[in-house]
C-alpha cells in the first residue's frame, strides 16, 4: 500500500507542477512585420497639443517598437494632405527603416 501512496503522490506533485507553470507567451510581433509608418498612407499619427511633446512622442513611439535604436536622421516629409515627418533609423539588427508621422496636430505649435 505504501508504494501505491507514493505514486499517487508522486502524479499528484506532477500534475500541480504541470499546472503551476506558466504558458510562455507568444512573441511580440516583429516591428519589421508591420506596415504601420512605412509610407504616408500608413503613417503613424501623433495627436501632441506642441512640437516639444509632439516630436518626444514620436522618439518614444519608434523605442517602443525598436528598443536599442540609432537614429540617422529626421526630416519634413511630402504627404499629400497633411504634414509629415520622416525619421531614419538603424534598428538593433542593423535594419534601416524610415517611419512616417502624421505631425498636422502640432507642426509649427510651440
Amino acid at each position: 500500500m505504501t508504494s501505491m501512496w507514493r505514486a499517487v503522490a508522486g502524479i499528484g506533485t506532477l500534475i500541480l507542477a504541470v499546472a503551476c507553470t506558466s504558458a510562455t507567451p507568444a512573441p511580440p510581433e516583429s516591428p519589421s512585420s508591420s506596415s504601420e509608418g512605412q509610407n504616408c498612407e500608413t503613417a503613424v499619427l501623433i495627436d501632441a497639443p506642441n512640437e516639444r511633446e509632439g516630436i518626444a512622442a514620436e522618439y518614444e513611439w519608434i523605442a517602443r517598437r525598436f528598443p536599442g535604436y540609432r537614429r540617422l536622421g529626421q526630416s519634413l516629409g511630402a504627404c499629400k494632405g497633411f504634414r509629415s515627418d520622416v525619421v531614419n533609423i538603424e534598428t538593433a539588427a542593423g535594419e534601416k527603416r524610415s517611419i512616417v508621422f502624421n505631425i498636422e496636430s502640432f507642426f509649427g505649435k510651440w
